[in-house]
């Protein structure tokens, strides 16, 4: 795996994972 990709992958997973945050805050 070189790492652009691995780069990309991380920045995909923590976008997911500050919208499901954003959604559970805006959800309370």
């Amino acid at each position: 795996m070189n790492t652009k990709m691995l780069q990309e992958t991380i920045c995909f997973i923590l976008s997911v994972l500050s919208n499901s945050l954003k959604l559970h805050l805006f959800n309370v």
